[in-house]
């Protein structure tokens, strides 16, 4: 069994693909590549870690696109998720504002929001999504972001979950380089 991460895929969200701007034509170009991306790495005894804002989709079709993504799917609700009985209902085992994995580096929050870790710090890091393709912005305005963090919005990871693996050693790398790595290339 491997462990995926992936966030922010806001799967029938059209006006996403122009506030991000994705390199998709259209919302139907953008959910093919992504389910297939998906599929392509995760195996059926997989666990994929949604980190928040799935699906903009209609309860039954979400609930389609689940039982065509290969996988044991956890979601830590973003803030675009819909109530948590809800996200039960459409297919994912475990549904939770934020979780801690143990990793090769020790504990590892899970969270949507990486500000609430950064206010905390009470992990070895953070894997996180709701930024998207950007960095965090402090109380002054400054663009910063913590070496420990690691962003897994679908803009950053080429639109393909990414594995526990890959995010220690972007973890590692950060921390051991003093800065932030622009991850948007490939692996």
């Amino acid at each position: 069994m491997n462990q995926w991460f992936i966030g922010c895929t806001h799967f029938g969200h059209k006006n996403i693909i122009k506030y991000e701007e994705r390199p998709f034509v259209d919302i139907s170009k953008m959910y093919d590549t992504m389910m297939d991306n998906w599929n392509r790495v995760v195996d059926g005894s997989d666990v994929v870690y949604v980190l928040g804002d799935f699906s903009f989709m209609q309860t039954v079709f979400t609930k389609e696109l689940m039982t065509n993504l290969n996988g044991k799917k956890i979601l830590i609700s973003g803030n675009h998720d819909r109530g948590i009985s809800a996200s039960y209902s459409i297919g994912f085992s475990a549904v939770c504002e934020y979780m801690e994995i143990k990793s090769t580096l020790g504990l590892l929050s899970l969270r949507h929001n990486p500000m609430e870790w950064i206010e905390r710090k009470d992990t070895a890091g953070c894997i996180h999504a709701h930024i998207h393709n950007k960095f965090l912005v402090d109380h002054d305005g400054n663009s910063f972001i913590p070496f420990w963090n690691v962003n897994v919005s679908v803009e950053v990871i080429g639109y393909t979950p990414i594995s526990l693996k890959a995010v220690e050693k972007r973890l590692v790398s950060q921390v051991h380089m003093g800065k932030l790595i622009d991850w948007r290339m490939s692996e």
